[in-house]
């Protein structure tokens, strides 16, 4: 009885063993990533839950912006970087992670626009040669141009602004100025003169190289630059443009918008927007810049490593925060310093309802090439909300100079003067109070010498 009662309880002892290591193990598999739960998630879902991970990292990004005091807070984008700035004032209004350094994509054709307006003509005709295709593969951006084909540059700006096809940015940067190696050169050097510090391009498409990146900042700066240039607008604002036949193709060719917010079928379309590019690479994500003018500010919006469409959602939202929020201060109107006599057209400074001129800080910068004129600009606990080309006063530019001369008074037909008392002069002699009080001294001193006298006299008699 004893034999069996002892491999009844053997057996309890054994099967509960192998359940515990079972349940164990089966833990350790689910916690590596192996378990089940998600191999039971296809390809596809993998990658969505990846992707919405990526997104809610990204919205978690601190917005600088809002650590203002007593800024409007601005909402939250699924963007890694965000910026919106006014673009004629330089104002920055909403700021998040504006300086790091990212990889731009297609948006990298606003930079290419912009050398090609200010250092070619519409009517030039370009040539494709065999490196500006060379380097196509079939799932990249183009329009099929050939080795050999001719198009104006006007043709050529619109295949890369409204297609971004990469073959037509390539023949802007090789038929514009020198050659391909001076426009990319003067791409750089036009965004450090622009105020990008971080940016480094090395092609004209955006196609994804190490060393090809920048940040929404720099890209709002390069952008505001080419709202200066209305031929861009009108191509960008295009639904479908025909590019003619060539002497190489008797097709036409067709390009269409791609940007959802210029396009009024679509339903991202946005009535205040007025150009704009977008971009993707596996590297970069998407990109995307986008202009707007609801009749009184004209802003830029940039994002970049966001995760499809919800950019434009993030965009929209950035915009009317903006309109909703901030209004235009004339700097000529609330100046107090003196400094300023006149600005050149209409400068401003803008800023939300709850921030007024008084709290900004002011900084003049002089121009060493015209004397009298210079840069002031304004910033509210360090970021930019606006600057303007000014005439500089005298008092900023001559600072230590002399008064002007009071002019001498009419002379006056002289007036008989009353005689006045003449002051009593003061005696030198000693004051009579401090004569008694000395002699009154002196007569005690007499006195107690001679008591003294006296009774050591009468001792001595004794």
């Amino acid at each position: 009885m004893k034999r069996t009662m002892q491999r009844i309880l053997i057996a309890i002892l054994l099967i509960i063993t192998f359940t515990v290591n079972m349940n164990v193990y089966a833990t350790e598999e689910n916690d590596s990533g192996t378990g089940t739960a998600e191999e039971e998630l296809t390809p596809d879902e993998l990658e969505e839950k990846q992707r919405q991970e990526d997104m809610d990292k990204a919205y978690a990004i601190t917005t600088e912006s809002n650590e203002l005091t007593d800024w409007p807070e601005g909402p939250g984008t699924y963007g890694e970087s965000s910026i919106v700035m006014d673009m004629e004032s330089g104002a920055i209004l909403y700021a998040k992670n504006i300086d790091e350094q990212l990889y731009p994509a297609s948006i990298t054709k606003i930079a290419t626009a912009l050398v090609a307006l200010e250092n070619g003509n519409l009517d030039d005709t370009v040539t494709v040669n065999g490196d500006c295709i060379s380097f196509l593969r079939g799932d990249y951006s183009q329009i099929g141009l050939k080795e050999g084909e001719e198009l104006s540059l006007h043709e050529a700006l619109y295949a890369t602004l409204l297609a971004s096809a990469n073959e037509a940015a390539y023949t802007v940067a090789a038929n514009v100025g020198e050659d391909y190696d001076w426009f990319i050169a003067q791409m750089n050097q036009r965004a450090k003169e622009l105020g990008a510090e971080n940016t480094n391009f090395v092609n004209p498409h955006g196609l994804h190289d190490d060393n090809h990146y920048t940040t929404v900042r720099d890209m709002a700066l390069i952008g505001s630059e080419l709202y200066k240039y209305p031929v861009a607008f009108e191509i960008m604002q295009t639904l479908e443009h025909q590019i003619p036949a060539t002497n190489l193709d008797e097709n036409v060719k067709y390009v269409h918008q791609k940007h959802s917010m210029l396009n009024p079928e679509k339903a991202e379309y946005y009535e205040y927007a007025v150009g704009g590019k977008t971009g993707y690479t596996n590297m970069a994500k998407t990109t995307l810049v986008t202009y707007a003018d609801n009749g009184d500010l004209h802003l830029v919006c940039v994002e970049m490593k966001a995760r499809g469409k919800i950019i434009y959602e993030d965009t929209e939202n950035l915009f009317n925060y903006v309109f909703d929020n901030f209004k235009k201060v004339s700097i000529m109107d609330h100046d107090q310093s003196g400094y300023i006599e006149s600005a050149e057209g209409d400068a401003y400074v803008v800023v939300p309802e709850s921030v007024e001129f008084a709290d900004l800080k002011m900084e003049i910068t002089e121009n060493t090439e015209e004397y009298g004129k210079g840069t002031v600009s304004y910033t509210y606990e360090g970021q930019p909300v606006g600057s303007a080309e000014v005439i500089l006063s005298e008092a900023y530019l001559n600072p230590e100079a002399e008064e002007p001369e009071a002019e001498e008074p009419e002379a006056e037909e002289p007036v008989a003067e009353e005689p006045q008392e003449q002051p009593v002069q003061q005696s030198k002699l000693p004051d009579l109070k401090v004569v008694v009080a000395l002699l009154i001294s002196v007569g005690l001193i007499v006195i107690v010498i001679g008591v003294s006298i006296a009774v050591r006299k009468m001792k001595a008699e004794k």
